[in-house]
């Protein structure tokens, strides 16, 4: 038994995958055939290849080469070894940037500069599609071995700020440039 920070495909208990399953699910209702997308913190590409055939390009970002390497050779996928919080596109390069299960694992400094990278690299309309634990009250206390802080929705909100909007559905979050 190995452990892992990352979520990995053949390692993932059963009872996850619905959850996991419904982040694509979630995500598809926003993409179109033209759209370039960027996955941040793709992990091992499961949904990006999901997402694939909705998207005119995905790339896959993940600060794990191990990760990358099952993309690359399982999927087929485009992608780049980063953190998602130094990533460096070129301003205004995707219609779409993917964010899923990746703020709770960040400090706040690395989760602010992540999302100011985000915005940078989204063409003007763009937006964010992205999912993250929404605490519903008291201070942040994670119970998750690998989350280091989780938001409150005002907290999210302020997070984007520099958006022109941001729609929270449960742990679903959509914020447009």
């Amino acid at each position: 038994f190995e452990l892992e920070e990352r979520a990995s495909v053949e390692k993932t208990p059963e009872k996850y995958w619905s959850y996991i399953d419904s982040r694509a699910i979630f995500a598809k209702k926003f993409l179109s055939g033209q759209d370039v997308v960027v996955d941040l913190g793709c992990g091992e590409g499961y949904i990006a290849n999901i997402l694939k055939p909705y998207c005119q390009k995905i790339i896959g970002v993940d600060y794990s080469q191990k990760a990358l390497n099952v993309a690359r050779e399982k999927y087929g996928l485009d992608v780049l070894q980063s953190s998602c919080d130094l990533i460096d596109f070129p301003d205004e390069s995707f219609d779409k940037a993917i964010f899923f299960e990746i703020m709770e694992h960040l400090t706040i400094v690395q989760a602010k500069r992540a999302i100011d990278k985000i915005h940078k690299i989204l063409k003007p309309g763009g937006m964010v599609i992205g999912s993250t634990p929404i605490r519903s009250g008291g201070p942040s206390n994670p119970n998750t071995y690998s989350h280091i802080y989780e938001y409150s929705e005002p907290e999210l909100r302020e997070m984007f700020k520099g958006f022109k909007t941001i729609d929270i559905d449960g742990t679903f979050f959509i914020a447009k440039k």
